[in-house]
This record gives structure tokens, C-alpha cells and sequence, in this order.
């Protein structure tokens, strides 16, 4: 595979949150929509599904690296189920797993397309934030991106352990 020619700070961002994605990628391939609900618990605390991290960063992506940074937004009315400070739980009329991630996956071809568009000036500029209640600017909010990604993608990974499944 050919390595990409970087010409904007935000190309080099989309780049590594890409290199994020594909790992995600690789433990939601171990995931299997027989278990996807499933909810485990850790001593008597709930831990998310893979649905509902799925969801979640479906959300996410879209909050974060769309609507945040000012781009044309997408008409998903599920995601609000999966945003920021929800329980965990899976809402009434949810798609199916394959049908998430196929959204998971438009999103984020819709974010990455938008986020390289963006110039070395416009990362500078304010993120629309207030709904998160914290001030930062567009590179910052891609940078959160990226580790919220990661974070979550972690959380994928030890389902799959769980479920008995070969990671490494």
C-alpha cells in the first residue's frame, strides 16, 4: 500500500485517526452478532455491549469530527441513544448489528472526507462545543477524537477476549 502525500495538518489528523480505526476494525471483525448485545457485568457493575460501542462511537465520530468541526451533518435519528452520558443500554427499534456497521462505516468515510477538507487555518479556528460544555479548538476536538477511539477500542478488544476469541 502506497503511503499517502500529506499536505494539510488536518490530512496528517485523518491519517491517524484511520490507523485508530483499523484496529477497531480488526476486534469488531471478532465480534459475533450472536453476542453482540450481550452485556457483560464485572463485579455486579454492567459493562457496554459491542452494540452499544458500536453505537456509541458512531456517535461519537459524527459529534466529534462533523458537527463539532462544522460539517454537513448526517440523518441518523438512533445515534442520540449512544451519545455522551447515556446508560449503556440499547434503545427500542435499534438496527441490526450489520445494519450498524454499515452506519458505522458511512460515518466515518463522511468524517474523514470532511476532516481532510479542513485547512491548517481552520483547525485553528473554535469547535462548536457548547453541547459538551468545554471550549477547544477543531484540532483539539480531533485530537479527543482520536483518543476516544482508542479508548473505546480497548473496551472491543477485552469483549472479544471474553468471548474466547484469538486476537493476537
Amino acid at each position: 500500500m502506497e503511503t499517502p502525500t500529506i499536505t494539510t495538518q488536518a490530512q496528517m489528523i485523518a491519517d491517524i485517526f484511520d490507523e485508530t480505526r483499523k484496529l477497531t476494525r480488526f476486534y469488531l471483525s471478532k465480534v459475533d452478532p450472536a453476542w453482540a448485545e450481550w452485556q457483560p457485568v464485572a463485579d455486579g457493575v454492567p459493562l457496554n455491549s459491542a452494540y452499544w460501542l458500536v453505537a456509541h462511537l458512531t456517535w461519537a465520530e459524527h459529534a466529534l469530527l462533523v458537527a463539532s468541526l462544522g460539517g454537513p451533518k448526517l440523518d441518523i435519528p438512533w445515534m442520540k441513544h449512544y451519545a455522551l452520558g447515556t446508560d449503556g443500554t440499547l434503545h427500542e427499534g435499534r438496527p441490526s448489528f450489520e445494519e450498524l456497521v454499515n452506519e458505522f462505516n458511512r460515518v466515518h468515510q463522511h468524517a474523514m472526507q470532511y476532516l481532510r477538507s479542513l485547512t491548517d487555518e481552520q483547525l485553528e479556528e473554535p469547535a462548536d462545543t457548547a453541547a459538551m460544555q468545554w471550549n477547544a479548538t477543531k484540532r483539539k476536538v480531533a485530537y479527543h477524537a482520536i483518543r476516544h477511539e482508542g479508548t473505546h477500542v480497548g473496551h472491543l478488544g477485552w469483549l472479544c477476549k471474553i468471548k474466547g476469541q484469538k486476537t493476537i
